[in-house]
């Protein structure tokens, strides 16, 4: 928040730094803010994209943003795909807190799911999904339904 007087005319203005809708561009904007050695040209070569794309992207040309570059960019900024695409949660993801027999494992997992194509992370999660959905219709096979046994 910043707050001006003008002396000539008596008037006071508050000028608040209100971010409850942020653009794509603010967040990608904030992104090279935070690493002041990033340029568009690393991120689009980083993310095999054309340099214009990241541009137009910061420039607020664009409104929406591929899965591609959302991920991409998240990537190279190791920020959360989810804030810069939607501007929702934390900016960078909160660090894993794991026992270390877990940690190797999902550690593992987690650089397996970063180093997928777009295409296969969403085929990775849908079958992840499946497998739940599996494994609770199993689970309630098997639960006995105390509702109907009772006397």
């Amino acid at each position: 928040m910043s707050i001006t007087f003008d002396k000539i005319s008596s008037t006071m203005s508050i000028k608040l730094d209100i971010r409850i809708n942020m653009t794509i561009s603010t967040r990608i904007d904030e992104l090279f803010a935070d690493k002041p050695s990033a340029t568009n040209a690393d991120v689009a070569k980083f993310i095999g994209c054309e340099r214009a794309s990241i541009g137009a992207l910061r420039k607020g040309n664009q409104k929406s943003i591929t899965p591609k570059i959302g991920f991409g960019i998240a990537d190279y900024f190791s920020a959360n795909p989810r804030w810069l695409m939607l501007g929702k949660g934390k900016k960078y993801p909160e660090p894993i807190k794991l026992d270390h027999a877990q940690s190797l494992l999902e550690l593992k997992a987690l650089k397996l799911f970063r180093d997928m194509t777009d295409f296969q992370r969403v085929e990775w999660l849908a079958i992840g999904e499946q497998k739940a959905n599996e494994a609770d219709r199993f689970r309630k096979a098997l639960t006995p339904d105390f509702d109907n046994n009772k006397n």
